[in-house]
């Protein structure tokens, strides 16, 4: 069960030197299976993510049947019941871009599906554009976003790590919160993993955009032909 190295395929998909990391959590800081693990518990600063509800962090030697483990992850459904970790407080600058990421695996023992869900929250509606996604977010549809807007979606027990990813556009000034997590109350939940946001510059121009600026390219051309045919005469 690897795990793909997330945060460096976002920022090779970025292909951009402006690419800036926001945010980065693989949970590695976790270095012993820790079980109920709720808000403000000293894990869960350590792993700099806020916990709603409960979960627990599993390491690749952990006795529970979870094998091929490579590091520590975070079994969202916690041994006293369902949780989310997420994280919020950052500013998005309109104009710019933005790559959401993480790893979903499936419960790798006893389950044959589990419910999982992804919330972004800012300001406002519609002051965040959806531009696509990866994974189970390449449903999404390009197109402004609720200030709360939540995707569901469920995993196969024997489901290995995949990548799934968010890109979001600000149409203007917003704060950003997100937040992954299950109402699986089993005590046997989806894993998660390779938690990343990484800023990856300014919008890429619409295909009406680009339109726009051919023609007036078009435009400076013929305007500069025609002046040096005028002083050549």
């Amino acid at each position: 069960m690897l795990k793909p190295l997330v945060l460096a395929t976002v920022l090779a998909v970025a292909g951009s030197a402006n690419a800036t990391v926001l945010f980065s959590e693989n949970f590695d800081s976790i270095t012993v299976n820790t079980l109920n693990i709720g808000p403000g518990n000293v894990i869960t600063k350590a792993a700099s993510m806020d916990v709603v509800g409960e979960v627990d962090a599993v390491v690749p030697v952990n006795g529970f049947g979870i094998n091929g483990l490579t590091s520590t992850v975070i079994d969202l459904d916690g041994s006293s019941g369902p949780g989310a970790v997420g994280k919020g407080g950052f500013n998005f600058v309109a104009g710019n871009s933005y790559t959401l990421s993480f790893d979903i695996g499936g419960a790798q023992r006893g389950s044959t599906r589990d419910n999982w869900s992804l919330v972004l929250r800012s300001d406002a509606p519609g002051v965040l554009r959806s531009n696509g996604g990866t994974g189970q977010l390449a449903v999404i549809p390009i197109s402004p976003l609720s200030d709360t807007f939540t995707f569901g979606g469920l995993i196969l027990g024997n489901t290995p790590f995949t990548t799934n990813s968010i890109s979001l556009t600000a149409l203007s000034n917003t704060s950003f919160a997100f937040e992954i997590g299950t109402t699986s109350s089993d005590n046997i939940g989806p894993l998660l993993d390779n938690v990343a946001l990484v800023q990856t510059g300014g919008v890429i121009p619409e295909p009406a955009t680009w339109a726009m600026l051919i023609a007036g390219f078009g435009l400076v051309g013929t305007a500069m032909r025609r002046r040096r045919t005028a002083v050549a005469a």
